[in-house]
């Protein structure tokens, strides 16, 4: 069954909430990592991050919401990244927020009147968390 344009906005809003928490988990690791091809490769994920937080909140405003500026509450051990510790502690953490991301994306219902609109801007979105999850799995078992 497919949502209501409001339930729609609401979905997409939380979907910002949660890039808004990777972002920052994302952001914080970077400065951490010693590896300058991890750090260029988190800071690329930061990029991707910031471009679905634009894309989703255009799409927001397309059916005529008001986008999300706050974070979500996802229940990650940033500790970890703020320590300064091993890479594969860091790198962990930021799987962690990547894979709530998927599964968040994994439960967005669109309504018809939205499909159009936001079919792009979601698909590329998990797209990317796909790319950043298999490079961090890649990452920590090396």
């Amino acid at each position: 069954m497919n949502a209501h344009p409001n339930d729609t906005i609401d979905k997409l809003n939380h979907l910002i909430s949660h890039h808004r928490v990777t972002l920052e988990v994302c952001d914080a690791a970077a400065m951490r990592l010693p590896d300058l091809d991890e750090r260029a490769e988190v800071r690329r994920m930061v990029d991707d991050h910031l471009r679905h937080v634009d894309e989703l909140s255009r799409c927001v405003e397309s059916l005529g919401g008001k986008p999300a500026v706050h974070k979500a509450d996802m229940p990650v051990d940033r500790s970890e990244v703020r320590q300064r510790e091993k890479a594969e502690r860091v790198l962990g953490a930021i799987l962690a927020d990547e894979e709530q991301m998927a599964q968040v994306y994994g439960e967005v219902e669109i309504s018809p009147k939205a499909e159009e609109k936001v079919s792009g801007p979601l698909s590329r979105a998990v797209s990317s968390i796909d790319r950043h999850r298999s490079w961090l799995r890649d990452r920590l078992q090396n």
